[in-house]
């Protein structure tokens, strides 16, 4: 049995390719499946966008955690994208905390990102993918995994 389930979107171009809920689909399609998972022990997460009309969406569902994508922050084509991108992170991740949900984010993270996710209010664990696998190719797990503890805690890599 899995620890934990987490509901997603696939992108109908590229069924590999994860992508957040629509608000629309979140509680008509799962909200009679949560109980259940839960009822078996099985944490229970959705996967979203920091937007108004989700966090209205999932702010009734008994969820247990809650992925924020942030896709829009680590594509910003500048930095007044990239400090709008992160406000709505930190508002959504504010709101969710309220709720007593845990808070995860996911989105194509590389170690630029990281000491600026770090610093968001009520977030459990930062996701790291591809981006930290490349660097772990080049360098070395080891040290990969020590740059990025390094960024969290606001320290400059060598």
């Amino acid at each position: 049995m899995p620890d934990m389930v987490t509901f997603v979107d696939v992108k109908p171009s590229d069924p590999r390719k994860i992508i957040p809920l629509n608000p629309n689909q979140i509680q008509s399609e799962i909200e009679h499946i949560v109980p259940d998972l839960q009822a078996n022990n099985i944490s229970v997460s959705i996967l979203i966008t920091p937007d108004i009309d989700t966090l209205k969406a999932i702010s009734k569902l008994p969820m247990d955690y809650v992925e924020i994508d942030v896709s829009e922050y680590t594509s910003a084509a500048d930095v007044n994208e990239e400090i709008v991108a992160l406000d709505k992170v930190k508002s959504a991740s504010l709101a969710v905390g309220k709720w007593g949900m845990g808070i995860n984010c996911i989105g194509n993270i590389g170690y630029y990102h990281i000491p600026a996710l770090a610093h968001i209010p009520n977030l459990e664990d930062i996701i790291l993918g591809t981006r930290f696998m490349q660097r772990a190719l080049l360098v070395g797990l080891d040290k990969a995994v020590t740059e990025a503890i390094q960024l969290m805690r606001f320290r400059e890599i060598d």
